[in-house]
């Protein structure tokens, strides 16, 4: 996706330059024909301005892409830490204490976070069937499961454990360390 990503932004340029040429053509020009302007006219805007709507809706399509694409098990595996929080009262400074791990096995290890009831230790799995993108946390101990959104930014994602009711706002947002 980065190379298309170079190739769109190199063709834009490409054909914005030619754009910009045939303008520069059109009202440099000195000749009396009229019929000459026009074909001038008509040609810079098929040269330069359809495949310049064509590329920049393409290089839309591969941002829009950024997030559309669900991260899959291997994307999450990793050591993610606490990067902000909603409308809680946890110190920024304590933030880098708090540690979430995913592994390849499907287990996790989460350690003591304030607002967060969920067990140490556990299993983790992908359900896309709601509407979001949602990590399923198994603890061996809890009769039910307790689920985290996956929020998806430019090439990179968070995930949030939502504390309270959604329309609270109360959140706290674990990024995986690079």
């Amino acid at each position: 996706m980065g190379v298309g990503i170079y190739i769109g932004f190199i063709l834009l340029v490409f054909f914005t330059l030619l754009f910009i040429i045939g303008l520069l053509l059109l009202f440099k020009y000195k000749s009396k024909k009229k019929k000459m302007k026009v074909i001038l006219l008509i040609g810079t805007i098929v040269v330069g301005l359809i495949p310049g709507l064509f590329l920049i809706s393409y290089i839309i399509s591969l941002f829009c892409d950024t997030f559309e694409t669900k991260p899959n098990q291997m994307d999450l595996v990793g050591v993610y830490h606490v990067v902000e929080t909603t409308n809680l009262d946890m110190d920024p400074k304590t933030y880098k204490q708090y540690k979430l791990e995913l592994k390849k096995d499907s287990t996790f290890v989460l350690s003591p976070t304030p607002n967060i009831g969920v067990c140490d230790s556990g299993r983790y799995e992908l359900d896309y069937n709601p509407k979001g993108n949602e990590l399923i946390i198994n603890c061996p101990n809890l009769t039910s499961d307790f689920s985290a959104e996956i929020e998806r930014n430019f090439g990179s994602f968070r995930i949030e454990f939502i504390i309270t009711d959604p329309h609270v706002g109360q959140s706290i947002f674990f990024k995986k360390d690079k």
